[in-house]
Order: structure tokens, then C-alpha cells, then sequence
């Protein structure tokens, strides 16, 4: 039996597919993950008593009512690892 602590990882995503798809990945190796599709909804939880929970942060870079970008300084200042995502490379 595994004895070491699953990572958690707070991820801001809009498209529904692109979890599908993704999400089984990271469950496979041993990752929690907290998904939110608005950037409201990343900064209540980066800012509530869970966000030190989060071993690290996926930002979709082009979201509905933001721009992932926005999270960076917030998640930067607690010294959470971020990695940013898109589709628009």
C-alpha cells in the first residue's frame, strides 16, 4: 500500500472536454484534482481555507469571464507551482 499523500491540484478549466479527456490521466497517478470553470470561482478557492491544499494550480489561459493570467499573481504569491494551459498556441 502506497503511504505517501496524493497531490492536489486545483484546476481552472471551461471545456468540458478538455477534463474528460485529461482528468483520468492525473487520477491514474494518485492526483486529486478540484476542477472550476470560472475564474470566480478559482480565486474563492485559492483565497478560502482550502487553498492550502493545493500542491499545485492548472490555468486555462482563455476562460469565459477572465483570462487564466489573472490567477497567476495570486497563486505566484503563495508560492504554488502553476502550469498554464491552452488551446490558442
Amino acid at each position: 500500500m502506497n503511504s505517501m499523500a496524493k497531490t492536489n491540484i486545483l484546476w481552472l478549466e471551461d471545456d468540458p472536454s478538455v477534463v474528460d479527456s485529461m482528468r483520468p490521466l492525473l487520477v491514474d497517478h494518485d492526483v486529486s484534482v478540484d476542477v472550476v470553470t470560472s475564474s470566480a470561482s478559482a480565486q474563492q478557492k485559492l483565497s478560502g481555507s482550502s487553498a492550502g491544499s493545493y500542491d499545485a494550480v492548472l490555468l486555462d489561459m482563455r476562460i469565459s469571464d477572465g483570462d487564466g493570467l489573472d490567477l497567476l499573481e495570486i497563486t505566484t504569491a503563495r508560492g504554488i507551482p502553476t502550469a498554464i494551459l491552452t488551446g490558442y498556441a
